[in-house]
């Protein structure tokens, strides 16, 4: 008995210490003004976007939130059918040449008002100035979701452009980073589908679909975040750690992305590179030949930052 008291005293002392230190720390962190990062109730990423599209993810139907990340702070509205950009009818209309628009954030872009994106003045512009369509007005239907490799939006194509029967197919191409999207081992995210060749044949990689959506957003959820949300947002201390542990990781992606972002202009470096840019152009060559097999248009342009 006197062990066991003796052991149940030097247990309450270290819960005693531990519990007096948190305490301590806590209010070290209050007087210093310290806040550290919440953890969100209902993220963005989480919240406005699905994780089971066939692509990988997507703007849910109706989804809204205001957009605060880079560039200007502006009201994000999604519309039936999970696309950022006003409603359209599955049916094209009468006179109407439908331009479908496949990209990544420069074509979702998030980070300007709609009437600000590229393809809503072309829109305007086409139909203002464009005279070879005669009586023909031009509609642009924008398909494009950020974080998306040309993999992504070929699987965007079959799935969902041919549905709204477009006259011309547009592929907003970036090669700052397009290349690596492509890349299974190049990707830093690996929740998303990738191609790859077998026997001289580029197949859709489908193993994503077992990877939980916490690891499709490596640079947005901590190891905190396994704990309770009222408890992280409670707890400077936890705050702190999480905001320590996201700036390390960015800190190291940001430098790894530095490092090899030159890699993306030059003939392939290794046999990782090589097999990257194959998969990229044969995505390129067969998005091509199935728009050309429907008698449609396609027009590759290239964004630069």
């Amino acid at each position: 008995m006197k062990k066991l008291s003796l052991w149940g005293q030097k247990l309450s002392l270290i819960l005693g210490g531990i519990l007096a230190g948190i305490f301590l720390g806590e209010l070290a962190l209050h007087l210093g003004g310290i806040k550290g990062i919440k953890k969100p109730i209902d993220p963005v990423s989480f919240n406005s976007y699905r994780l089971d599209d066939p692509a990988g993810w997507s703007l849910k139907p109706g989804a809204s939130f205001e957009w605060q990340g880079e560039g200007d702070r502006s009201f994000i509205k999604a519309n039936k059918d999970g696309l950022r950009d006003r409603e359209h009818t599955k049916e094209k209309p009468p006179k109407i040449f439908r331009i479908a628009v496949l990209g990544d954030s420069f074509a979702e872009a998030l980070q300007v008002p709609m009437e600000n994106t590229f393809w809503w003045k072309m829109r305007k512009q086409l139909n203002k100035e464009c005279s070879v369509l005669g009586d023909r007005k031009v509609e642009v239907i924008n398909f494009g979701v950020q974080g998306y490799g040309t993999d992504q939006e070929l699987i965007t194509l079959r799935h969902k452009v041919w549905q709204y029967s477009p006259d011309l197919v547009i592929l907003a191409f970036l090669p700052g980073n397009d290349i690596i999207n492509n890349s299974k081992e190049l990707e830093w995210s690996k929740r998303k589908p990738f191609f790859v060749y077998k026997n001289g044949e580029l197949v859709p990689d489908m193993s994503w679909l077992k990877i939980s959506p916490r690891e499709h957003n490596y640079l947005e959820f901590s190891s905190v975040d396994y704990l309770p949300t009222w408890l992280v947002n409670r707890s400077r201390i936890l705050r702190l750690v999480r905001q320590v542990d996201l700036n390390n990781k960015k800190r190291l992606v940001d430098a790894a992305e530095k490092k090899r972002a030159p890699n993306n202009f030059q003939e392939p470096i290794d046999l990782v590179w090589k097999e990257a840019w194959q998969v990229t152009e044969g995505l390129i060559t067969l998005m091509s030949q199935e728009v050309k097999a429907k008698s449609v248009s396609i027009l590759k342009v290239e964004s630069r930052r």
